[in-house]
């Protein structure tokens, strides 16, 4: 688990003031974000909704994602 992972895991718990708050916000246990600060990971499946909260890009919560491709714009290609 990278270092960087659990500084930026205390980063979004300290926008909301504490892991309580940020569960609350997200209407999840407090349990499952001491569990993203064990793992130092954040899921992938919250990062955009904490990135709108926070400012924080999702490249910075998550970088095992290619959020790159996700950003992409315009039309799919097949």
């Amino acid at each position: 688990m990278s270092h960087k992972q659990k500084t930026v895991v205390n980063e979004v718990i300290a926008v909301f003031g504490t892991a309580v708050k940020l569960a609350k916000a997200l209407n999840i246990t407090a349990q499952a974000i001491h569990c993203w600060k064990s793992k130092g990971e954040i899921p992938r499946a919250r990062c955009i909704e904490i990135e709108k909260a926070t400012g924080i890009a999702c490249e910075r919560l998550n970088p095992s994602i290619d959020w790159s491709y996700l950003r992409r714009e315009g039309p799919a290609r097949n």
